[in-house]
């Protein structure tokens, strides 16, 4: 996830504090983004221009790595119905298909 970079807009109509606290919320409360940030992603607050343009030079500077599906296809030549992503879709479709089957 070190290509995700999560952005919070500040509210005007917000005290810092408060501000403070819902960023809190986000990056480790109950609904949270926490497992984004620990798989790699960014979290950036907007507050300012000053913050927008860190943001933007945190994302040129990122170096994008590729997805596992991209390499599956690309490094071992894979057609896309040998992926592993394909593989689980089918798997998943048969096991959604019996649980189906079942509740009927």
């Amino acid at each position: 996830m070190r290509n995700v970079i999560i952005a919070s807009t500040s509210r005007p109509c917000l005290s810092e504090e408060a501000r403070a606290r819902r960023e809190a919320q986000m990056c480790g409360g109950e609904w949270s983004l926490k497992p984004f940030l620990d798989a790699g992603a960014t979290f950036i607050s907007l507050k300012n221009l000053e913050t927008a343009r860190q943001a933007l030079f945190h994302i040129l500077d990122n170096t994008p790595r590729p997805l596992h599906i991209q390499r599956e296809m690309h490094d071992n030549r894979k057609m896309f119905h040998e992926t592993a992503l394909e593989q689980h879709s089918r798997l998943e479709q048969r096991t959604n298909c019996c649980i189906t089957t079942r509740n009927i």
